[in-house]
Order: structure tokens, then sequence, then C-alpha cells
């Protein structure tokens, strides 16, 4: 799988980003550089971009997810999703493996401000990292048969059914404070399937479909019963 596709325009404001499959990401094309603000004077913020644009990942398998939460950044409430990274999936290292090349291109080069940057998976790299969902992120539901729009409040109403998920990520920018920064992903649009039920559906279709056979005759009850002092 190649790059899908690019979205671009000929703004000036609009600026051209990336659709790129997690395998196909080369890391050599990886661009670190300070952010400015309307005026044109660098701010404290840095900006990860590929071959000079902003690009998105798209994963080749779903992780497994915490589900939906929300939690407080610099006195905000932001909604999140964790995803699961599992030692035993090819796929997940890859993607693991992906995003460590990226932290340690991005820490060379802070190095050289006097800028610490925290690892994405912490200091104790554990295997998950949370992606941030904003009012832009779309949600679909896969099913095997279509996909179809899933609203985020919904997601949050069935918090106690897990589901798998398959999100289009993306490296917000860096923002430097008291010389360190973190990682912050965000989602763009995330593919969902809900796990099935303990039952099987054909079973479920059994249970429900009530026919005359599943009554006794009363008659043949009572002659029973008569039997009885």
């Amino acid at each position: 799988m190649n790059s899908v596709y690019s979205s671009n325009n000929n703004s000036k404001i609009y600026k051209k980003h990336e659709y790129i499959y997690v395998n196909n990401l080369n890391i050599n094309n990886i661009d670190i550089k300070k952010g400015k603000n309307i005026n044109g004077q660098f701010n404290d913020t840095i900006i990860i971009q590929n071959n000079k644009n902003g690009f998105y990942l798209i994963p080749i398998k779903c992780f497994k997810t915490y589900g939906v939460k929300k939690v407080e950044v610099l006195g905000e409430e932001v909604t999140k999703i964790s995803i699961i990274f599992e030692d035993d999936n090819k796929n997940h290292n890859l993607y693991k493996d992906i995003l460590e090349k990226i932290y340690e291109k991005v820490d060379v080069a802070l190095k050289k401000i006097n800028v610490e940057v925290i690892h994405p998976f912490g200091e104790k790299r554990r295997n998950t990292i949370d992606l941030q969902i904003t009012k832009f992120t779309k949600f679909y539901e896969y099913t095997d048969i279509e996909t179809k729009p899933i609203a985020l409040n919904t997601l949050c109403e069935l918090s106690n059914i897990s589901f798998k998920i398959s999100p289009i990520i993306y490296l917000k920018n860096l923002i430097i404070k008291d010389n360190k920064t973190y990682f912050n992903f965000g989602i763009k649009e995330a593919y969902i399937q809900f796990d099935k039920p303990i039952v099987p559906f054909d079973s479920l279709q059994n249970m429900f479909q009530i026919d005359s056979s599943d009554y006794e005759d009363n008659s043949t009850i009572m002659s029973q019963d008569d039997d009885y002092l």
C-alpha cells in the first residue's frame, strides 16, 4: 500500500497534508521546524512534517482500546481514547517503531535548543498512547457489510461495551513549556468495531423465533396432573 492521497488547495492559507500508511513512512523525510506566530516571529511550538507537509498516519491493523475518557489538560477538559500496542502483533510493533524513530529525530533536534522531549510512550515505555478527540474528529462504525457514521456521544453512552479502533492520526504541534515538550496525537478519522456479544447471532435468532412447538399441550399437562391426589 502506498500513500493514499494528498489533500491540496491553491489557497496560500491551506496547507497540504498527506495520508500515509504507517509501513510506508520514510523516517528520513521527517522534518522538524520552529513554529511562527501571525507576525512571522518564532514562538514556543515545534512542527513535525513529512517532506515539508503535514501528514496523517493510517494503521495497518486495528487496536484494542480502554475506551473514551475525559481528562483535564491546562485547565480544559479534553476527550481522549487510549490505544493498546500488543507485543505479539508485528503491525503494532512496526507502528510503535515508527513513533520511536520520530521521537528520536525530534529529541536530537531539540537538544540543540536545550529542550527535553518526553517519550510518547512515557518514561516507563508503556504499551499505550492517548489520542485526542477534537470537534472535527469523525467516527464510523465498521461492520462486516458496511461503515456508517457514529456520534461521539453514542460512544460515550456505550462506555461499558468494548470496541476495537483503527484511527487515522496526526501529530499536533509540540508546545514548549519550561524547556520540556510532550507528544500530542490527534484523531482525524476513526473506524470502530464493537466486540461481539457472548451468544452467537444464530443462537440469538433461535432464542427470539417463537413458534407453537415451544409450548406444551395444556390437556396433556392436565391429564398428567390427574395422577396426583
